[in-house]
Parts: structure tokens; sequence; C-alpha cells
């Protein structure tokens, strides 16, 4: 019994209903429909267990929580003297378990991407791989923006507007990197990274830069390009970026 009102000091909580078919929660998982007692001491169906009777349940409904594979379990209101309930009452306490049910898929699932974005930074974090998360959101607007303004030849343009490549790259944000990126360019931390990518690139760094503006102007989703820069000590590297 999970929750619960109007049940004895000690019950919520503690008490265990059986789910076999004999009993009312197991009928109600067995037909998966809302079962309505109308005098559970005349019922044949089934039996309605210590418990229902220790607190002289006479009426009552019950529906299946539904979950996203198996049901959570069975949601009952009772009553100590016989009553009718109406198709309204059974409805509106099916619409309850159906909002509880969703409630837990949602935490259900909440809980697996948390599970899920913890274990990816520790492989983010940890990989032997120089892995670079970059947001370039903003370069893809200026692009958008470009060709509103009527520009049709990227190429063109930037031969034309040799500080619209610096311009774009200035829109490129470094949103994280991994202990082995920092290793890679010879930096202290994140923040050192952040305050000097910019003054690591070499002219190779701009040629490959310009390469990704074109893939993004024909709409490639895929950039792999070989490419070489300078570490904060000066030493150049060449690497491949997928």
């Amino acid at each position: 019994l999970r929750a619960g009102v109007g049940w004895q000091d000690g019950y919520v909580g503690r008490a265990t209903l059986s789910a076999k078919k004999g009993s009312l929660a197991g009928y109600t998982l067995l037909v998966n429909k809302p079962i309505v007692v109308e005098d559970l001491r005349t019922e044949t169906r089934f039996v309605g267990g210590p418990i229902l009777h220790e607190h002289d349940v006479v009426s009552g409904v019950s529906v299946v929580i539904h979950g996203k594979e198996p049901p959570y379990g069975v949601l009952s209101v009772h009553t100590s003297q016989k009553r009718h309930f109406s198709e309204d009452d059974i409805n509106f306490l099916q619409s309850v378990a159906n909002i509880l049910g969703e409630t837990m898929d949602r935490r259900a699932i909440e809980q697996e991407l948390q599970v899920n974005e913890q274990r990816f930074r520790q492989l983010f974090a940890h990989a032997p791989i120089s892995i670079w998360e970059e947001d370039f959101s903003k370069v893809g607007d200026w692009l958008s923006e470009l060709r509103v303004g009527g520009v049709n030849d990227l190429d063109a343009y930037l031969q034309a507007n040799p500080e619209a490549l610096e311009h774009a790259l200035g829109l490129v944000r470094l949103v994280n990197v991994n202990d082995t990126t920092l290793q890679l360019f010879e930096v202290k931390s994140k923040e050192n990274l952040l305050h000097l990518w910019t003054s690591l690139f070499t002219d190779d760094t701009f040629d490959v830069f310009a390469e990704e503006l074109r893939a993004i102007w024909e709409g490639q989703n895929q950039l792999d390009f070989e490419c070489s820069a300078q570490t904060a000590q000066g030493r150049t590297i060449h690497y491949v970026m997928h």
C-alpha cells in the first residue's frame, strides 16, 4: 500500500495486498479494466482480503495504473457503506490513475537520462582522444543572413571579404573540451584554452575553417578534415577532425 487516506495507522507504506487473480487488485490487473464492487460481502469474482475486511469495506472501484510496459499497480476507492458509482466516477478515477502512470513514466525517463548524462560526462572527460563541443548556431544564422542578403557564392564572398572568415570564426562558441584536449594544446584549464584558442590557429586552420563553412553552406552534417594548429607552448600539432 504505497499511499492512501482513510486507512488505520501503520497500514500505508507497510501493508501488502495480494496481486493474485483471486484478489481485488489481481483481478483488476488481470481484466485490465475498471472493476466496480457493489457489495464486497456478496462478491464472487474475488475475495476482498483481510485489509479490506478490517476496514469494513462494502463498495468500491479499482482501476489499473498503466505504465510504459507493465502496469505500476492499482488505484482504488472504497466505502464502508453500500454505494452506486456512476460512469463519471469511474472515468474520473481512471483519469487520476492515468496521470499517475504518466508521471511515473516521466520520472523513470528522467532518471535514465540522468544516468546516461553522468555516463557521457565520464566518457567525455576521460576519453583518450580529443573531444571538442562547439556551438555553430550563430555561424548558421550569419550564413542565413548572407543568403537573405543576396549572396549565392560563398567562395566569391569570402575572397572579396577576407575579414569575413575571421568574423565567422569569432561566432563559433567553444562549449566544452575534455582533459585530453587540454593536454594536446598544452594548457592547464578550459578557461585558458577559451582565452587562447583563436591565437593558436595557423593559416592551415583558417583554410580548414573555410571548408567547414562551405560544408555548412551546402547543408552537410558530417565534417571530416585534417588540420594543424599551435599549442600554447608554440609546438605545431596535426590532428584529424570528425
